[in-house]
């Protein structure tokens, strides 16, 4: 009988190294206030991607077909800083989709973004890069005003995502 072991596992040999779930970072690039903002994510996404069923019946039987490739919405949390003022520049990119006071939409070609997903090696290196593209902030919130609490203030963001992809 064979024997189980967790021996290949992150090895002094090297091999099977694993991903750290606290590794990752979200870039998006473009947004107004900043050229490339790379935020102290609290807590993140990986843009998930699903295609449609088509069911084709025929006689006695059935077969499915791929449709409509759609992504997930993405949600990431942030702290956010006074002297960086994170949350006025998410909200000044949430201001280009709809203006609140005169309830007018903006422009898809000024408020859709491209953005990334990074997984980090513990070297810092970028294994894992999942480019997202057509991004745009469906809803920004504050959270976490309380007075009896030693809290961080955090902003958190709903991302619509055109389109994600690997990029090797």
């Amino acid at each position: 009988m064979p024997s189980i072991s967790a021996a290949h596992i992150a090895p002094q040999s090297g091999g099977f190294e694993p991903q750290r779930s606290f590794d990752f970072s979200i870039e998006i690039y473009g947004i107004p206030g900043a050229d490339v903002i790379q935020l102290a994510l609290l807590d993140g996404f990986f843009p998930t991607g699903k295609n449609d069923i088509i069911n084709i019946k025929y006689m006695a039987q059935e077969r499915k077909v791929a449709g409509q490739l759609t992504f997930d919405e993405g949600r990431f949390t942030c702290v956010d800083y006074v002297d960086e003022n994170t949350m006025g520049i998410l909200q000044a990119w949430r201001a280009t989709v709809q203006n609140i006071q005169s309830g007018a939409l903006g422009f898809a070609s000024q408020y859709k973004k491209e953005g990334s997903v990074v997984l980090l090696a513990p070297d810092g290196s970028r294994p894992r890069v999942m480019r997202m593209a057509g991004i745009w902030p469906v809803s920004v919130t504050g959270e976490g005003l309380s007075m009896g609490s030693s809290e961080v203030f955090k902003a958190s963001v709903s991302l619509a995502i055109d389109i994600a992809y690997p990029e090797f």
